[in-house]
């Protein structure tokens, strides 16, 4: 009853006011044990097919004064990081206030992951959240070298969205970006950038007055291509020109990769393969 309830109460009417009627009531349960503890024990025990608690469905529709309501009468209850994890929920809608509300209910949940082992400032990278990052690091700066099921950081979410005031922020936490590699490809955000076609993200790392972060231009990953070659077989001439003639005294166009490929190699192929495509 009560996930329907939540999952309809899109106008934050009814789902206030269920609760309220049972502590009105004193109303008590079968073994005689308070029947509006037993609910409050319930939205956060019992899931869904979805895998969701009730106190879920209120956070994912935003609905604040059922959220505040549940979390102030429900016990601290730790197996809820096994679920799907609210400040997920709360992330993915921007909702600050409910977010904090959460937090300060129960900071451990901060570390509660998904099936991919996303934690919630995976999320947040991702989606260019900055006030979410923010906050989810000031309560732990590690979450920044937690990495998912592919290996990915945080910051290479935020690189692959395009998100530039998130990867200022996350590179603040971040010393040496030539060491942050995610496992798969073993590419640094400058990587991601570029074969995403991140102009925005590729310039602000390049226009930093970091020296480091200008030596991420010739790094290789694992096939041995630099960002040059990314951006070159992925089709990103805006990304290649800028690289080309506005680095170039950074960037060196002889490296080749694990085929001998030159990024003049890689742009060549596609002209023959567009002309033959014509023919």
């Amino acid at each position: 009853m009560f996930h329907e309830i939540m999952s309809c109460d899109k106008r934050n009417i009814v789902g206030n006011m269920i609760f309220k009627v049972y502590e009105e009531y004193k109303t008590k349960d079968c073994s005689g044990k308070s029947l509006s503890n037993s609910c409050y024990e319930y939205v956060t025990d019992i899931v869904n097919h979805e895998k969701k608690t009730t106190l879920y469905l209120p956070v994912e529709n935003g609905n604040k004064d059922v959220v505040e309501v549940i979390l102030e009468k429900c016990g601290r209850n730790d197996n809820m990081r096994m679920r799907l994890s609210l400040l997920i929920a709360a992330i993915m809608i921007h909702n600050q206030e409910i977010l904090k509300m959460i937090i300060k209910k129960n900071s451990t949940w901060i570390h509660s992951m998904d099936k991919h082992d996303m934690f919630p400032p995976h999320y947040a990278a991702s989606i260019g959240y900055l006030e979410g990052v923010d906050l989810l690091l000031g309560l732990c700066k590690c979450c920044t070298i937690q990495r998912d099921k592919y290996g990915y950081f945080p910051i290479h979410l935020a690189s692959y969205g395009g998100h530039v005031k998130v990867v200022k922020k996350l590179l603040q936490y971040c010393p040496d970006p030539t060491k942050m590699l995610d496992t798969s490809h073993e590419r640094n955000i400058l990587h991601i950038a570029a074969k995403h076609g991140k102009y925005e993200v590729v310039c602000y790392i390049l226009e930093s007055e970091i020296p480091q972060h200008h030596k991420l231009i010739n790094l290789k990953d694992k096939n041995g291509d630099t960002t040059l070659h990314l951006a070159a077989r992925s089709l990103h001439p805006t990304i290649v020109y800028y690289l080309v003639n506005q680095n170039n005294k950074k960037v060196d166009l002889d490296l080749v990769n694990k085929n001998n490929e030159t990024t003049l190699d890689i742009v060549s192929s596609h002209y023959e393969l567009d002309k033959s495509s014509l023919r």
